[in-house]
């Protein structure tokens, strides 16, 4: 956000998001990067999830626990964003990983967060040129060699399985 800013602004545009300030918080800025359409709405909804586990977690209003019902609530909102990296994951073990809520939890939260940094990072440059947001996404690898979208997309579900195979007990060995 801070390098789409003007930075004559008084005290900068780092000031901005100091404590306090009006994008001190994530919540904030959260609510922004959505306003401005930085975000999709599914990307959107799903960061709003990860916000209210992670406040239960540090705020202490609920047990510490991903099967409580406002948790699972929550995480059970969250897109199932994980079937892609699942599916690249059974190409190479017998049998599908037995995620536990709080490992799906994870899972979904890392995904979503590199999808809301793609969104964010391309949205600007998309709507300064009278783009939609997600045109950058959308037909970002339309000009790139057809080998680089392949290598990328490949790389992106390779690095996904690989965070899945940590998260989980099941091994090629025991699969």
């Amino acid at each position: 956000m801070q390098r789409e800013m003007h930075g004559s602004i008084e005290g900068g545009a780092k000031s901005l998001f100091k404590p306090f300030a009006p994008l001190g918080t994530a919540n904030a800025r959260l609510k922004v990067a959505g306003a401005l359409t930085w975000l999709s709405q599914p990307t959107y909804s799903d960061l709003e999830c990860m916000r209210r586990v992670r406040n239960a977690f540090a705020h202490g209003h609920l047990p510490q626990s991903f099967d409580h019902p406002s948790i699972a609530k929550e995480v059970d909102a969250m897109r199932p964003i994980e079937e892609p990296p699942i599916v690249a994951l059974s190409a190479t073990h017998t049998r599908r990983p037995d995620l536990g809520r709080r490992h799906l939890f994870i899972t979904r939260a890392a995904l979503v967060s590199a999808h809301a940094m793609c969104e964010c990072s391309t949205a600007p440059s998309a709507i300064r040129r009278g783009l939609p947001p997600s045109a950058a996404l959308a037909h970002g690898l339309a000009e790139a060699p057809e080998w680089y979208g392949e290598y990328l997309h490949k790389a992106v579900r390779i690095l996904a399985a690989q965070c899945l195979v940590e998260l989980s007990p099941v091994t090629p060995d025991n699969g």
